[in-house]
């Protein structure tokens, strides 16, 4: 007879604060709200960026990992399967979804000025391409604009700028960053999200902080930080043009938000 293996624990957590995950969505200023993280809980009892960890704690090289407060860029549909992962309370930040669009391509654009990407590791090759396209589009043409929209949807890294969020919160599918999206599958988010512990917005930070600390009776004074800055920008949000073009990329995320919005206010 095969007897099952016990899971492995990949997270557990330490219990001198209450367990918390803070799942990241790029571009949505979790970097500032990371540094407010390892304020609140301390540097020893808190673990950023945790997807890196992910290849060695699944592995056995390393773990478990023994923090009360872990964040990372880690899907919702992934962080189900870690087992551990069901002892922390789950936090995120949400972001106006066309300003996200307009923050990540700035982002990608950074590295038209300067700043080494990634040469290795998943989408790197896809990043390369968009980092070369983004140089050659005119943001102010509409031409241009759709051959930056019909390339970015050929490659696998175009969820990236699609509707991210949505993707991020949607649980109960492996695909969920690679399928084109459906209105079922900002439901399933939806749904997913009214199960989480505190949700925030980016445009509120100290909001988020105090309501966060209200919520886990941990006393901090808020203290708004401002990470990462803006740079090298070839978008903004009032390109009214570049809205309109790139509109698949934020309306179903559009609707998250919103649904989050009247959730958190009880509209």
């Amino acid at each position: 007879m095969k007897i099952a293996r016990k899971p492995k624990v990949l997270f557990q957590p330490n219990w001198e604060e209450p367990p918390v995950f803070f799942l990241h969505i790029p571009k949505t200023a979790g970097s500032s709200n990371n540094q407010f993280l390892r304020q609140l809980y301390g540097p020893g009892n808190f673990h950023a960026h945790t997807e890196n960890a992910l290849p060695d704690l699944t592995a056995g090289k390393r773990g478990p990992l023994r923090v009360d407060c872990i964040s990372g860029h880690i899907p919702l549909w992934a962080w189900h399967l870690y087992e551990g992962a069901q002892h922390y309370a789950r936090v995120t930040l949400l972001r106006d979804p066309w300003a996200r669009v307009v923050s990540h391509i700035n982002w990608v654009n950074l590295f038209n000025h300067g700043v080494a990407p990634p040469r290795h590791g998943p989408g790197a090759q896809d990043l390369a391409t968009m980092v070369d396209v983004i140089k050659q589009t005119d943001f102010e043409d509409r031409t241009s604009l759709q051959t930056m929209f019909d390339i970015a949807q050929t490659l696998r890294y175009f969820s990236s700028f699609d509707n991210y969020q949505t993707r991020m919160l949607r649980i109960g599918a492996m695909d969920a960053m690679e399928k084109q999206l459906t209105a079922s599958d900002v439901d399933v988010a939806c749904d997913a999200l009214s199960d989480f512990f505190y949700v925030g917005f980016c445009d509120q930070q100290e909001a988020f902080q105090k309501g966060l600390t209200d919520r886990l009776s941990m006393p901090l004074e808020p203290q708004p930080i401002r990470l990462n800055p803006g740079r090298c920008k070839v978008l903004t949000v009032d390109n009214d043009l570049a809205a309109q073009v790139f509109a698949p990329w934020y309306e179903k995320d559009q609707a998250l938000v919103g649904y989050a919005r009247g959730w958190m206010t009880g509209v």
